[in-house]
């Protein structure tokens, strides 16, 4: 390919050439690894018909390139000539792209909102993209029905976690990362989701004995224990609770601890609450919990955290004020998300896409507050930044 002594630019004109010629096959699989280093979209063009080679090392190339141009790909695949790619390759390249955008999604959601808080933009990213995603939702969610079972009786396990017995493949299981799937289905297409999961909590199903510690569920079963609560059928949320407070027996850890109780109580708040106060505005969803023992949960959490500055300390006052603003103690809302950012160097980044506090947007206060965690925003990895759409 490209010898010594040449610019970048250079460098990357020769492989595209090679691209456009098409051979020698040996040179393509270089040329596109310089490509790719460019991040230029017009580039994708090219990429894309390599997909098709004969040549494994090649079609693997150019297969992991369009991936790591992400949802950008989609779109140029739809601008391809007819004549460019087969149809068959086609669908398998947009279904692959399709599922790398939904994780990607799901995971920039785990990053952001650890307490799998639900909000009003939560979906933003996952709508980004021109494409009805519902059937591919609903197909990533019958292939984890048979964990998620298991998952909501406190039968599962998760075989990465344990060192003596060897993870079959590095990718994560959809239930450890799938809850904003979960999430879309239930604000779109709830009956459903009720349906294609009825029957799954067995009654007096016995713990594993590999739980005898407790057993906390994976993030997509607990988006599924919530919903599930907030639709008349709490026995999934009130087993989900009953399990993740016997984690705390024999616990001397006290930073440990207080993780437990946050998430005993986010858990709780997600899953809805007897006593639904506001009558406008953020108000939490009704269900079988109650407000009093979310608030004592929260504040053990907060006991626990002490000084320590650890993130737990953010998460607890963030999510009591949530409580507060649901409950219509602005006042009390606004003095805890302050406490929020003040306890860790590593502050709640929902803040600065979370419509829960959408009473407080005319105090300066919580403009200062808003300024400060996008700064903050920006020292982390972009895949864990806020999405924020454009018309927002």
């Amino acid at each position: 390919m490209a010898g010594f002594g040449q610019s970048r630019a250079e460098r990357l004109e020769a492989a595209r050439a090679i691209l456009r010629a098409g051979d020698p096959a040996s040179q393509v699989a270089s040329a596109i690894d310089t490509i790719v280093r460019a991040r230029d979209k017009a580039d994708i063009a090219l990429i894309a018909p390599c997909t098709a080679s004969l040549d494994p090392a090649v079609a693997m190339g150019a297969t992991a390139a369009l991936r790591a141009y992400g949802k950008e790909a989609l779109a140029a695949l739809e601008a391809l000539a007819p004549e460019a790619l087969d149809a068959p390759t086609l669908k398998k390249l947009r279904e692959m792209l399709l599922r790398d955008h939904v994780q990607a999604c799901c995971l920039r959601d785990r990053a952001i909102n650890p307490l799998q808080l639900d909000f009003e933009a939560r979906l933003d990213e996952l709508d980004s993209i021109n494409e009805n995603l519902d059937v591919l939702l609903l197909s990533l969610l019958r292939e984890a029905l048979p964990d998620l079972r298991k998952d909501l009786n406190g039968q599962y396990y998760n075989r990465r976690y344990y060192y003596y017995l060897p993870a079959e493949n590095d990718e994560p299981a959809f239930i450890e990362y799938g809850a904003l799937v979960i999430a879309a289905l239930a604000r779109r297409k709830p009956e459903v989701l009720k349906r294609e999961t009825e029957g799954m909590m067995e009654q007096n199903s016995a713990p594993s004995y590999y739980n005898y510690w407790g057993q906390a569920r994976q993030s997509a079963t607990r988006e599924l224990a919530c919903f599930l609560a907030r639709n008349g059928q709490s026995a999934a949320a009130v087993k989900m609770v009953s399990d993740m407070e016997s984690m705390l027996r024999y616990q001397p850890d006290p930073a440990f601890a207080a993780g437990v109780h946050l998430d005993v109580a986010a858990a709780m708040m997600s899953s809805g609450v007897k006593d639904p106060r506001k009558p406008v505005g953020f108000s939490l969803a009704a269900g079988p919990f109650e407000s009093a023992v979310i608030m004592e949960h929260i504040e053990t959490a907060l006991q626990a955290a002490g000084q320590s500055s650890l993130p737990v300390a953010s998460q607890a006052r963030y999510l009591k004020a949530r409580l507060l603003i649901a409950q219509g103690d602005d006042g009390g809302a606004l003095r805890e998300l302050e406490e929020s950012i003040e306890a860790s160097d590593e502050p709640m980044l929902l803040l600065g896409v979370d419509g829960a506090f959408a009473s407080l947007a005319g105090e300066r206060r919580f403009q200062t507050l808003l300024q400060y965690t996008a700064l903050i925003a920006r020292r982390v990895a972009e895949s864990a930044r806020p999405f924020k759409a454009k018309d927002r």
